[in-house]
């Protein structure tokens, strides 16, 4: 019999030595991936039942870990195996500065790129396990996962399997058969790009970065949620992005226009999307380099 193979996608070597010592009491063996760069060696590649995936990984060997990179490791993985992709386990630490809403939102949107379930790290030693996690990908079996924190029915507190490690998301949705609307017209510049903010330049800007210099104060990790937020309601047609102001290679994060998100940011709002609002009049914005 064929052994079951594993694609681990780790930077964190305490982590990588959890994941082999459970791997090896399970017969799996598997592929070791510590960036983006180096996973992309193997998406292609068939042969892997499952994917262990860190929520977050550096671009490049020794870089900073972070939340964007396994985002576009969910994307690319779709682009290159499509239907023949494995199913993700994203395997997150504790994040106790982040609001029980903001990791609904978080859990749902890496779902909606393809993410089968989530594990907290370190893993558990009894109840849900990555054993478990594991045992149910390879039986094909699917499960569903509670927010943290949250109250647990005295069923469940019976049962080994039951999480409170993330939000309740359950099987993925099936997708719906009608066509999807068309996408909204960009929204036009408004009088208070003149005004508010007439003395600001029109330059390129990521949307973490607008976030920090012209919006409300929020948390490194409040204004990451706030844009994946926009991002997943832009990829459902619920809002409408600027024009690109950058050509994207390889590494580098979408860009638009400063005067293009000031003049769409309230529309964006008015639309459901929970974002900082923008500064109050007479505020030129941050330094960029504000926290």
């Amino acid at each position: 019999m064929k052994a079951i193979k594993a694609l681990v996608i780790e930077h964190d070597l305490a982590t990588r030595q959890a994941i082999d010592e459970i791997l090896a009491v399970l017969g799996h063996k598997y592929d070791v991936a510590t960036c983006l760069t180096e996973a992309r060696e193997f998406m292609a590649v068939d042969g892997h039942k499952y994917v262990l995936l860190a929520h977050e990984i550096p671009l490049r060997v020794g870089g900073v870990p972070r939340a964007l990179n396994t985002d576009r490791a969910l994307d690319e993985f779709n682009s290159a195996r499509g239907n023949r992709r494995p199913p993700v386990v994203v395997t997150f630490s504790p994040m106790p500065d982040v609001d029980e809403e903001d990791k609904i939102r978080w859990a749902a949107d890496l779902r909606s790129q393809g993410a089968t379930t989530f594990i907290r790290k370190p893993f558990r030693t009894r109840g849900r396990t990555l054993e478990r996690v594991i045992g149910k990908l390879v039986a094909g079996q699917t499960e569903t996962v509670r927010l943290v924190n949250s109250p647990v029915p005295q069923k469940e507190q019976e049962e080994p399997h039951a999480s409170a490690d993330v939000p309740t998301l359950g099987p993925a949705p099936a997708e719906s058969k009608e066509p999807a609307p068309p996408p909204p017209p960009s929204a036009p510049a408004t009088p208070a790009i003149e005004g508010r903010w007439a003395s600001i330049p029109n330059e390129p800007v990521e949307i973490d970065e607008f976030m920090t210099r012209f919006c409300e104060k929020r948390t490194k990790e409040t204004r990451m949620f706030r844009k994946r937020a926009l991002l997943a309601a832009a990829r459902n047609n619920t809002v409408a992005l600027p024009p690109l102001a950058n050509t994207r290679k390889s590494g580098q994060a979408n860009k638009y226009f400063t005067h293009d998100l000031m003049a769409a940011w309230q529309g964006y709002i008015d639309a459901g999307v929970d974002l900082p609002a923008l500064l109050s009049d007479g505020n030129n914005g941050r330094a960029p380099d504000s926290a």
